[in-house]
């Protein structure tokens, strides 16, 4: 990424969010009486998505987009920037796991994995439609079904949606489908508007 690139992610809240989350595996694992395996672990995926959900954001969008360089190019330079909250996720829970055995890495690695390419994938599709800043919506909607799956517990014939021991669960499943979908989503949203996959649109005369 160029420099001028490095100054227009939004770091304060990339930065922000993946400290958060850093600190609630932090407190989580080695801190609260009821961890690890905490609510906290769950809090700290939602810091993680809120990191990611402002990867993209671009206000100055209209100047950026003048410049003769391919969105797709733009895209995947941003989301190199989104691999911050996706490593702290998957290194945290690394360590996390090491004093609770009733942990499952794997099954972490799917659900935290999973909801962080569909958040991305959602900040995609949202600029792709036009939102130069979606990072606000998507994370409050990451946030939510975090808070929504931790009222929920388990789904009936699912299991619990944010699965922590077994990475072959029915949930670990559906993450691992959301996963394979956003990342469809994010190749189709980061390509050029003039373009389909990447492609020039053939007109016929």
């Amino acid at each position: 990424m160029t420099s001028s690139e490095l100054r227009a992610v939004p770091w304060a809240p990339v930065a922000g969010g993946t400290c958060l989350g850093l600190a609630a595996l932090l407190l989580d694992g080695w801190v609260v009486p009821n961890g690890p395996g905490s609510a906290l672990l769950w809090f700290a995926l939602a810091g993680f998505a809120t990191a990611a959900a402002f990867v993209l954001d671009e206000p100055s969008a209209a100047a950026v987009d003048a410049v003769p360089v391919p969105r797709r190019t733009r895209t995947a330079r941003r989301l190199l920037v989104g691999l911050l909250p996706v490593v702290g996720w998957l290194g945290g829970t690394a360590a996390v796991v090491q004093s609770e055995p009733g942990l499952s890495w794997s099954a972490l690695a799917v659900t935290g994995g999973g909801l962080l390419v569909a958040t991305l994938a959602a900040a995609t599709a949202l600029r792709r439609a036009g939102h130069d800043a979606p990072g606000e919506l998507v994370a409050a909607g990451a946030g939510g079904i975090v808070v929504l799956a931790l009222a929920v517990g388990a789904v009936p014939k699912v299991g619990p949606l944010l699965e922590s021991a077994d990475p072959s669960s029915r949930s670990s499943v559906v993450w691992v489908v959301l996963a394979v979908a956003g990342i469809a989503v994010i190749l189709w949203g980061g390509a050029d508007p003039l373009t389909r996959w990447g492609r020039p649109h053939r007109h016929r005369p």
